[in-house]
């Protein structure tokens, strides 16, 4: 939850309005939570002069799930344990009233951020172990940046087995940051060292590759769905489940390139050609049947994952007094799930004759889909749209057009939405990103 302060910028002195954060409820704000873990809680950008303010206040941590309660008064603050029993007081109002449990009557206290981080990544198994592992991997990333061009090859060649995944998108998170902080220069930098990581180390190698190799699956698959025709029926995709039944990859592909097709009547059909089929082919009917079925687990969950957080995020919008202030908060979920999400919201609304309510979501709605339609900066369309083109080589090329016209602007945008799908866990989409980025800061030169 937040609060609407007015707060004075350290730099110029410029007084500004910010929604200082105050209670943290995990599961309606995953968002909120997210931006706790990465430091980036109740930090502001003058408008005035671009200065980060960080504000120290009060903050109160739910997890009901994990039956976590944490109070943090800073002790920057010098809060008298008096003052401090009666601020965490009033933080505990704003609790839920409903389904009050015993864990809830005494939190625990966490003296600093730092602290409150710590004890909150610890409640979702990440141990003081993987935490000092992550600042390792971040003072290593920063040694990576500060090496001159010979340094840096020596530091890849020394460190190739310890680079990955994570080490990748550590730079990405940290450029991200160094923006957020009002330092595009020194994010450049860190994005350029990247670039050459990605083309010179092992796994940099292998993860193009890699992206390669499921695009061209992908692709493969999309080719021979579409030489089947308008008119192909549901025996022809049948078939064609069973020739991918030994190619767990293509089978993957097709499942998710025509998930609607995969219903009751699809597996029904799929029995009655068991029952037809040879002795010696049965195996094969019922090894389909149990990819098939983990597959569309799979989708259907990743698919529900996403209503999920389009319904937290309707969440936090519904109960933001400045619509405009919230939308342009939470500009990077708005999605199609989102729109369908505040589309049934809206018509329940309108069902219950909850006029307020209604009238509220009808003026979300509208304000997203002017966005949408007028307002979405032409960066984060072309991200849209190299996220969807069928290949790494097409969204190359939806890359060097857009580099041409908005230059390293595209990439702070590239680098900020690949953080929030590393964020959401959507690696399959953000690795794509992140060989994009590398390979257009290589492309701008080291001058850039």
């Amino acid at each position: 939850m937040q609060q609407g302060s007015a707060i004075r910028c350290s730099n110029c002195g410029q007084p500004f309005n910010a929604h200082v954060y105050s209670y943290i409820d995990a599961q309606k704000d995953p968002q909120a939570k997210g931006l706790l873990v990465n430091q980036q809680i109740n930090r502001f950008q003058c408008p005035n002069c671009g200065n980060v303010n960080v504000v120290l206040a009060p903050l109160l941590y739910h997890d009901a799930v994990k039956e976590l309660l944490i109070a943090c008064v800073p002790m920057e603050l010098n809060f008298s344990k008096d003052q401090q029993e009666r601020v965490i007081g009033d933080l505990m109002k704003q609790l839920p009233k409903e389904g009050f449990k015993a864990y809830m009557f005494n939190p625990k206290r966490a003296l600093t951020m730092n602290g409150l981080i710590e004890m909150v990544l610890g409640a979702d198994g990440v141990t003081p172990e993987m935490i000092d592992e992550a600042k390792k991997r971040t003072a290593r990333v920063q040694k990576f940046v500060e090496a001159s061009d010979a340094e840096l090859d020596a530091l890849i060649a020394a460190h190739d087995s310890e680079i990955d995944l994570a080490f990748i998108q550590t730079f990405t998170s940290l450029a991200q940051r160094l923006v957020q902080g009002g330092r595009p220069d020194m994010a450049q930098a860190v994005l350029a060292t990247q670039a050459v990581v990605v083309q010179k180390s092992s796994y940099g190698k292998e993860l193009q590759q890699q992206q390669a190799e499921q695009e061209a699956v992908v692709q493969d698959v999309a080719d021979r769905l579409q030489a089947m025709g308008a008119g192909a029926r549901r025996e022809d995709l049948a078939a064609l489940a069973l020739d991918f039944v030994d190619d767990e990859m293509r089978l993957q592909a097709l499942v998710g390139l025509v998930r609607p097709v995969f219903d009751a009547s699809f597996f029904d059909l799929l029995k009655q050609m068991e029952s037809d089929a040879p002795d010696t082919e049965k195996p094969k009917f019922a090894r389909l049947n149990t990819l098939l079925s983990q597959y569309i687990m799979l989708i259907d969950q990743q698919a529900q994952l996403r209503v999920s957080a389009a319904v937290s995020v309707l969440q936090s919008m519904l109960e933001e007094p400045d619509i405009d202030a919230a939308i342009a908060r939470n500009a990077h979920a708005i999605d199609e799930t989102l729109i369908a999400v505040l589309n049934a919201n809206l018509q329940e609304a309108q069902r219950r004759r909850d006029v307020q309510t209604s009238a509220k979501l009808k003026a979300i709605y509208e304000r997203v889909v002017a966005l949408i339609q007028q307002s979405m900066p032409e960066e984060v369309v072309l991200v849209e749209e190299l996220l969807q083109a069928p290949s790494l080589d097409d969204a190359r090329a939806i890359v060097m057009d857009g580099m041409a016209q908005h230059g390293e602007t595209l990439i702070d945008v590239m680098a900020t939405i690949a953080q929030q799908l590393d964020e959401e866990g959507r690696t399959d989409l953000s690795e794509r990103l992140h060989i994009l980025i590398a390979e257009a800061q290589s492309a701008l030169g080291p001058s850039a």
